[in-house]
């Protein structure tokens, strides 16, 4: 869900509270706040897209970034370590 809008943006962007806003009309019972985090949590592992917590927002711009600086110092990116849930 979030990828794929975050992608058909112009800045590659999205904010923390559209996507609260999205999981609460997808799924009203659910703890909104716990769902995000887990969602990041998982994006962050996979390297799908990056959240930045001091602007409160997803991005594939920065998740772009270290892919290409990660590339230059022949770092491989996806570590085998699942995020703590």
């Amino acid at each position: 869900m979030a990828r794929s809008v975050i992608k058909q943006r112009p800045d590659h962007a999205i904010a923390g509270d559209t996507v609260r806003e999205r999981i609460i009309i997808a799924m009203p019972r659910e703890g909104y706040e716990a769902m995000l985090d887990t969602m990041v949590k998982w994006a962050r592992f996979g390297n799908l897209f990056a959240y930045e917590e001091d602007a409160d927002r997803l991005s594939l711009q920065q998740w772009r970034q270290r892919r290409v600086m990660a590339k230059r110092l022949g770092i491989r990116l996806g570590a085998a370590r699942a995020p703590e849930i």
